[in-house]
């Protein structure tokens, strides 16, 4: 089973906070094009057919210091999350990173941060008791895709070219989901005819070693949908 991590925006508010440095610059993430400029392919043998794998660059401090405020929505009230995936970026809690760098050797890397909860327009914003970390996913997943539509899903792709076709390749091809079923975590990356060559972080894709490490230590955030996108506290799909 591959599964699928996106955190929800009815239940939680994500935004990230940029400290500034000493000269006064705001912090932040790198561009996507200097970022991708970075990107080193894998090698691997012939098994892994129409499968390209590509290592993100370390990111220096200044790039990887970016705080986080979660802002509680009343109507959602749901135990914080540890694990939290969205287009912002990748934040986990202590736990969530030892269990990434003991199943996988890639050589993700992780940051402190300091992390909040809030009100409603960011009143009251406190502290929070657990310790955040930010994460540079340094795996991408390139998969030629098949020209074949996806099949039934549990969510809806958040990308026409890049998710979808990344998924229907893996759906309709035994060999490719025996081979993409090793690797602990990743993102798609892929081919658009508008932007070239790009990524969507916005969801991040686990494999059954990762998942299961996660479950049987209790981890918040990566409950499983039970129903078409998935019910309160729900994050996680299935490929």
């Amino acid at each position: 089973m591959i599964y699928r991590l996106s955190s929800k925006f009815e239940e939680f508010y994500y935004s990230v906070d940029r400290p500034k440095t000493p000269d006064g610059i705001k912090q932040g993430g790198a561009e996507d094009g200097e970022y991708e400029c970075g990107f080193e392919e894998q090698p691997l043998d012939a098994t892994w057919q129409h499968c390209r794998i590509f290592k993100a660059p370390i990111l220096p401090e200044w790039r990887m210091s970016r705080d986080i405020t979660i802002q509680k929505n009343v109507k959602y009230p749901i135990e914080m999350p540890d694990f939290i995936v969205w287009l912002g970026g990748i934040y986990v809690t202590d736990i969530v990173k030892e269990i990434i760098e003991e199943v996988d050797e890639f050589g993700h890397q992780f940051w402190p941060v300091s992390a909040f909860s809030c009100g409603k327009n960011k009143v009251n914003k406190e502290p929070l008791d657990k310790i955040y970390y930010r994460m540079n996913m340094r795996r991408y997943l390139h998969v030629k895709w098949n020209q074949k539509p996806v099949d039934k899903l549990d969510f809806t792709p958040s990308d026409a070219y890049l998710e979808a076709h990344t998924i229907s390749s893996i759906q309709h091809n035994i060999s490719i989901r025996e081979k993409v079923e090793t690797l602990p975590l990743w993102h798609h990356y892929g081919w658009t005819k508008r932007e070239g060559w790009s990524f969507y972080n916005s969801s991040l894709f686990i494999n059954d070693v990762l998942m299961n490490e996660l479950k049987e230590a209790g981890v918040s955030g990566v409950m499983e949908y039970s129903k078409y996108e998935g019910t309160k506290q729900e994050m996680v799909g299935h490929v």
